[in-house]
């Protein structure tokens, strides 16, 4: 996807807050419909949260930072509302259904169109004329095999081509690996990953992202943890599902599940020490009751019937 911003909206950009630029760049002006100059509504829903997660700094790999904040809501807010003074942005209608709908003034709406459209006409109105009765016939070079075929042929080497970095990531290296080999259906939500090659594959596969958003230097060692933790395909398909449920879309990249990841385990693990310890205590109570245990009560008890029983005190001395 392509953005570009015009004079008027750098001008207008200029001297406003850093994180009142970045929702306006990458929020509101990435996912701008062309055909009407609306960013938000049905085509691509938009929320405050989604604004936060833009302007969340993540410290620099190795560093000693630890991850700021996410930003609140009433802090997104008022960067929406600077916009609005500045004449960047219109409130369209934005409601809690509809999510943030919002007009650009100031951004050329219906003169960009798609790649793929402008040469569209031109190359119709070269086919147009009628071919001569000279008709050549050229060698068969290259048979073209279909994305399906090709995901499943594991002889095929995909990681020569350079430019596949820009591809999808059923066009990258890392489908070479012996995860990436595998079928999307052969994923079972009991296996377990026990390399960041193995999460990588399995994430780009899944919501179909890039190479470079799985494999980037800080994920290794969220994969690395994931390992630790023993977390299988199943638990971080449910950690995905509330992570998106909590976003309202599907994140840019597998940074965003990282929180969710850890929630996940610390729960997991509390109310697996929780029935651990009950256990443990039903069968303490099934034997004699623990004399080092005894409540104060108890041993005051014992301690006057000690002194008006002289029987009891000698046989319990």
């Amino acid at each position: 996807m392509r953005s570009q911003w015009n004079d008027a909206e750098d001008e207008a950009l200029q001297g406003l807050t850093p994180e009142a630029q970045v929702i306006y760049l990458r929020g509101f002006r990435r996912y701008m419909d062309y055909r009407t100059g609306v960013a938000g509504g049905p085509v691509r829903k938009l929320s405050y949260r989604a604004m936060a997660e833009l302007i969340a700094v993540d410290p620099d790999w190795g560093s000693q930072r630890k991850r700021s904040e996410t930003p609140t809501l009433g802090r997104v807010r008022a960067r929406v509302a600077e916009l609005e003074r500045a004449g960047l942005v219109v409130n369209h209608g934005s409601s809690r259904s509809r999510g943030l709908v919002f007009k650009l003034p100031l951004a050329d709406a219906g003169l960009v169109r798609p790649e793929k459209e402008q040469h569209k006409e031109p190359h119709r109105e070269q086919h147009k004329e009628p071919h001569s009765g000279k008709v050549v016939n050229l060698p068969k070079m290259l048979e073209i095999v279909p994305v399906e075929q090709s995901r499943n042929d594991t002889g095929s080497s995909t990681g020569n081509d350079t430019r596949n970095n820009t591809h999808l990531f059923n066009s990258t290296g890392l489908n070479s690996t012996n995860a990436g080999a595998r079928d999307i259906e052969a994923w079972p939500d009991t296996f377990q990953p026990q390399t960041p090659a193995e999460w990588g594959s399995f994430l780009g596969r899944e919501r179909l992202w890039a190479f470079h958003r799985v494999s980037r230097p800080k994920l290794i060692a969220v994969y690395q943890c994931w390992t630790q933790w023993a977390l299988s395909i199943g638990d971080i398909r449910q950690i995905m599902a509330c992570a998106e449920a909590s976003l309202g879309r599907i994140p840019d990249g597998p940074e965003y599940y990282k929180n969710f990841a850890e929630a996940y385990v610390t729960e997991r693990d509390r109310l697996s020490q929780s029935i651990q310890n009950n256990q443990q205590g039903s069968i303490h109570g099934a034997n004699a009751p623990d004399s080092g245990r005894r409540s104060k009560r108890d041993e005051r008890a014992a301690v006057q019937r000690q002194l008006t029983d002289p029987d009891y005190a000698i046989n319990n001395w």
